[in-house]
């Protein structure tokens, strides 16, 4: 069983009135809860082991994670505002991609995707959940950097990040590329709709236990994070 007592980010203050001139406005906001799917998993993609540094950073800055071995449903989801996905060896069910998809209609919800080189994960079933979004993970790349990046609020300090054995994007008119390798290959896309928010990267290892202090990656995924926190109910 998991409890959490008293725990908000203070999103701002406004300060009025008679007694010390003053009176005491402040907005709270709740935690931003994050579920990382471990059920579709087979190769240790877990916040104890290939991504505690990025876990134990997002901790540290005020996020709870939690793992969940379920399957995903309107159940399972219910109370978290960040969906993460890495690279799932097993395929998402029809069920679970139209639970997802109706979360993320329901507003104030923000889906993490992160994607590899076909092959290493079950590729179909991923793209079958994004393509509501125009968004699809397509052919495979070498490792290279990337330091071409839109000037958006996920890019904001970012100067460039390695990309590892990952893969290219392919974005309709609907959602948004943000980031780019030096032969104009799309690696970073975002959605908004519902007042919910989608990113995916062509990437899984970007921030895990081997490449997560190299450039510029944690800040990264950190802001991907910050960004997708910020539409929560």
């Amino acid at each position: 069983m998991l409890l959490v007592l008293g725990v908000f980010w203070l999103s701002g203050c406004e300060l009025f009135g008679p007694s010390f001139g003053v009176n005491l406005h402040i907005n709270f906001r709740p935690v931003p809860r994050i579920y990382w799917d471990i059920f579709h998993d087979t190769d240790d993609d877990s916040i104890t082991t290939d991504y505690e540094t990025y876990a134990d950073t997002l901790i540290a800055r005020g996020y709870e994670i939690v793992e969940k071995g379920v399957t995903i449903t309107a159940g399972s989801l219910s109370g978290f505002h960040i969906l993460v996905i890495v690279e799932p060896e097993i395929a998402l069910s029809a069920n679970e991609q139209a639970a997802i998809q109706d979360w993320i209609a329901e507003g104030g919800h923000g889906l993490l995707v992160f994607g590899e080189q076909s092959g290493h994960f079950d590729m179909a079933s991923v793209n079958a959940l994004l393509s509501a979004y125009e968004i699809a993970i397509a052919t495979n790349l070498g490792t290279q950097d990337v330091d071409d990046f839109a000037p958006v609020g996920i890019s904001q300090g970012i100067s460039e990040i390695s990309y590892v054995l990952g893969a290219d994007l392919s974005v309709g008119v609907s959602s948004d590329e943000v980031a780019w390798t030096n032969l104009n290959e799309t690696v970073v896309a975002t959605h908004e709709a519902f007042g919910s928010r989608i990113v995916v990267i062509g990437d899984s290892s970007f921030v895990d236990h081997i490449n997560v202090n190299d450039k510029d990656n944690l800040d990264y995924g950190i802001n991907m994070m910050d960004w997708l926190a910020a539409v929560r109910d």
